[in-house]
């Protein structure tokens, strides 16, 4: 396994713990985590690098994170509208 693959999935699960405690705090405040400009920016990002133009270097691993970031965006959405 190289280094940038190692670094991906470090940060890969590190962002999807985030990404959960945000929804969960969102569902359990009725409220949400992050303001809605940069919620629109970062699922415009994750949609592009998961299914327009999936990370190279990184393989499947990238693209899955990044589906996976995605979907959780999903989650935060609903808890702004």
């Amino acid at each position: 396994m190289n280094n940038e693959l190692m670094a991906t999935t470090a940060s890969g699960i590190a962002w999807t713990i985030v990404y959960f405690v945000l929804v969960y705090r969102g569902i359990k405040d009725n409220s949400y985590g992050m303001p809605l400009v940069p919620l629109a920016l970062n699922f415009a990002w994750e949609t592009v690098f998961s299914m327009i133009y999936p990370p190279v270097a990184t393989g499947l691993a990238g693209g899955v994170i990044n589906a996976i970031w995605m979907v959780c965006d999903l989650g935060i959405i609903y808890n702004v509208f």
